[in-house]
């Protein structure tokens, strides 16, 4: 039991030794403030021009989201599924 908490031990501190993965940001969602009443109460929704799935500026981004998942998961050693 005892070579078992060194061993432990010896792995943490094995893993905060190493250097950070750094991850780089995601792309820019652009706010385009919407309102609407609704039963009387204004709502803003800064992202409704996502909703539209066939406008151009919408599949763009959703381009640029997709790119940037698999430049990110694109490094993971596992196969993908």
């Amino acid at each position: 039991m005892h070579a078992f908490k060194i061993t432990s031990l010896a792995l943490l501190l094995a893993a905060c030794a190493s250097r950070p993965v750094t991850v780089p940001p995601p792309p820019q969602t652009v706010a385009k403030p919407v309102t609407e009443t609704l039963h009387g109460v204004p709502i803003t929704d800064s992202y409704q021009w996502l909703e539209n799935q066939e406008a151009p500026e919408t599949r763009a981004w959703i381009d640029a989201q997709n790119a940037y998942t698999d430049s990110i998961l694109g490094r993971r050693p596992e196969p993908a599924l």
